[in-house]
């Protein structure tokens, strides 16, 4: 037996948000967007549900006839695909820049064209070379590995997502990577790797970038495909931490900033985005306790095995 549900906009008013809908209630949240979504014009997407009572996100209508449903309208989205994507090729366009001679006077110029148009070392070659390798990586997971447990989001969020790697990875990790006083100077860097520890530094880099794929794999095989259902991720590195994904891309990117010479900007932008994933690490923890307080064994360190 059908129940009526009352709607009624949350913020900003809806237009032709209907008063009131019949449902099933023994159907799905997403046969009551659908509805609410052809009667406005809204993507399901831009909709999200809640109670009025008490505010909490719908996630049944098995209701009491006549229950209040508040409808906010979330704005224009976009596919987080998409949003990764767009990210990712922020440090895929800046850095091959820096390489190229005739922009170098005007990347730097407060330098004479001659020291501004200085070779880049091989160190840099290498180090423009392993950071091209890591974007097309993140790039071609996002396409075929990833599967994300939210579909979309609100497009004014895309510039502050975009900040981190157009700007911190792009941007600014690049001015200083490839400055042309680190040619000629060394200016930047506090080390000069010798040529064994470039080796050992590159195919630890290589090792990590290995291992945080072979991650990215476990967690994709966890969700069925079309499906925002959860698992318990076990084996390689996920019996060590929460988030062994974190770990290893941490790590790729301390032996990045070491082959740097322990550039500053290298190191600023690795301590940045290991903090980041330190609270997402800790976020994903509480939730994997939440969701599956019998079957989950705690841990105590959730992204750097014996430290966080």
């Amino acid at each position: 037996m059908a129940v009526t549900i009352q709607l009624k906009s949350r913020g900003r008013p809806i237009k032709r948000l209907p008063s009131s809908v019949d449902v099933n209630p023994n159907a799905p949240v997403s046969e009551l967007a659908s509805k609410i979504s052809s009667a406005t014009g809204l993507s399901v997407h831009r909709l999200r549900l809640t109670k009025a009572s008490d505010g909490s996100v719908l996630t049944s209508l098995n209701l009491e006839n006549q229950t209040t449903v508040n409808v906010k309208d979330l704005g224009p989205q976009i596919g987080w695909r998409t949003v990764f994507i767009i990210e990712y090729l922020g440090p895929l366009l800046i850095h091959p820049l820096f390489f190229i001679p005739t922009l170098r006077t005007y990347l730097y110029p407060h330098l004479p064209a001659s020291i501004a148009t200085a070779p880049p070392t091989a160190t840099q070659a290498l180090l423009l070379t392993l950071t091209v390798i890591h974007f097309v990586k993140r790039e071609l997971e996002t396409m075929y590995v990833h599967k994300f447990s939210s579909a979309t989001m609100p497009w004014r969020n895309l510039p502050k997502n975009s900040t981190h790697y157009w700007i911190l990875s792009g941007v600014n990790l690049a001015w200083f990577l490839y400055h042309p006083l680190n040619t000629v100077e060394g200016k930047f860097s506090y080390w000069n790797p010798s040529a064994k520890a470039t080796y050992i530094l590159t195919a630890l880099w290589v090792f990590a970038e290995l291992s945080n794929y072979w991650t990215h794999l476990t967690l994709s095989s966890l969700r069925p495909a079309g499906t925002t259902e959860r698992g318990i991720p076990t084996g390689y590195g996920f019996n060590w931490v929460t988030c062994p994904n974190y770990f290893f891309e941490t790590m790729s990117w301390v032996f990045v900033w070491g082959l740097s010479g322990f550039n500053w900007a290298a190191g600023l932008f690795t301590l940045i985005s290991a903090g980041q994933m330190y609270l997402w690490a800790l976020k994903k923890e509480k939730k994997y306790r939440q969701e599956f307080p019998d079957k989950y064994k705690k841990k105590r360190f959730v992204m750097i095995p014996w430290l966080l």
